[in-house]
């Protein structure tokens, strides 16, 4: 892995290193721009842990461009379908059934402790790129250097690393994927929008916890608390508890026998084993969705640093995939080239990304009923 000198100056500068991070750097480094990607962990096998890891089927394009596809089914990487279980029964979406481009393309399980060093690794392996890790992001740099620091254009970002020293990156684009909570955002002053969804979250891997579905994701939607089973890399099963609000309480107490009762009342759904479990249990209380401005002159945001979503829907991954590739193809598509890219990049933020979409088409034949249940609506337990 490359390191850069302190007086370099970048095309563009990436601020986070995982999943949309990774996934911008590595894109725009292809396009022929010099990438600086920094990250505030040292470890390159870092990787975001409270997250529930699972894939739209919408990002598996996004995954294929990289180049990842054939070593993600080497590592384990479970293609899924969709089995939601709501008061009405049972709906289910093999991807063997669904027409192109669904049919080529399903969502993926794996785990973030996986997926993340790859992605890394694969940016700092591509041309252009320069891996910076153990350096944290404290400011943006606008205008000129010094006192001109907070005012005018984003310019670059100021760096410190784990030994207190500091540094200043200079670049004509600032990309902020620093996840939840985004320092960049914050640093930038941007407005955001926030809508409380009221529930939170506990999960936990475990081994030999097989679903009646098989490889294919199993989803309770008892309104207004959520469920899931996502078998995933390695043989393990990630099995997830959203309750709403008022049950938060029983879960702190003790959350692997919350996690217990709830699945334990939940249709066709596995058996939570305490000695079965790989993981620490890991919960999260406020994650509201956050809406922010995507960009601004010299800056632009990508993953949960423009948008973070309700984790009950699971567009997390897919969304860092994607608004990442969409940035790059928006920087990539200079007119004149790569020549012209500084110039392109002066003005960035002054237009919008446009989102392309993956459509859902219908089986041709309904899905069968899952085992040991019905079409019959089922009754809330």
């Amino acid at each position: 892995m490359k390191t850069a000198a302190d007086s370099d100056i970048y095309d563009v500068a990436v601020v986070g290193a995982s999943i949309a991070g990774g996934t911008a750097a590595t894109l725009m480094g292809r396009a022929g721009a010099r990438v600086a990607l920094v990250d505030r962990h040292p470890s390159p096998n870092a990787f975001k842990r409270i997250c529930t890891h699972f894939i739209q089927p919408s990002a598996s394009p996004t995954i294929e461009r990289l180049g990842l596809l054939p070593v993600l089914e080497e590592l384990g990487a479970q293609p899924s379908g969709v089995n939601i279980w709501t008061r009405y029964g049972w709906i289910s979406f093999p991807p063997e059934w669904a027409k192109d481009p669904l049919h080529r393309r399903p969502g993926w399980n794996i785990r973030r402790e996986v997926f993340d060093p790859l992605v890394r690794l694969q940016a700092a392996n591509t041309d252009g790129v320069e891996l910076m890790l153990g350096h944290k992001a404290v400011d943006l740099l606008r205008g000129g250097a010094g006192s001109d620091r907070r005012s005018g254009r984003v310019k670059g970002v100021l760096l410190r690393a784990l030994d207190g020293s500091e540094r200043e990156l200079r670049a004509k684009l600032v990309v902020g994927a620093d996840g939840r909570g985004s320092s960049i955002a914050r640093f930038a002053g941007t407005t955001e929008k926030r809508k409380a969804h009221n529930r939170f979250g506990y999960f936990a891997y475990y081994r030999d916890t097989p679903l009646v579905t098989g490889s294919s994701n199993q989803i309770w939607l008892q309104d207004p608390d959520v469920a899931y089973a996502f078998p995933t890399d390695g043989g393990l099963t990630l099995l997830v508890c959203t309750p709403h609000k008022d049950g938060l309480a029983e879960f702190r107490e003790h959350p692997e026998q919350a996690m217990m009762r709830t699945f334990a009342r939940l249709p066709d759904a596995p058996q939570l084993d305490p000695g079965k479990r790989v993981s620490k249990i890991l919960g999260k209380i406020e994650t509201p969705n956050v809406i922010r401005p995507a960009a601004q002159p010299g800056l632009a945001l990508v993953g949960d640093a423009a948008l973070e979503a309700d984790p009950v829907w699971g567009v997390g991954c897919g969304w860092a995939l994607q608004s990442a590739e969409w940035l790059a193809d928006a920087v990539s598509r200079v007119p004149g080239g790569s020549e012209e890219l500084p110039r392109w990049l002066r003005s960035a933020g002054s237009g919008r990304i446009n989102p392309t979409s993956v459509s859902n088409t219908s089986p041709a034949t309904p899905p069968p009923t899952l085992p040991g249940t019905s079409n019959t609506p089922t009754s809330i337990r």
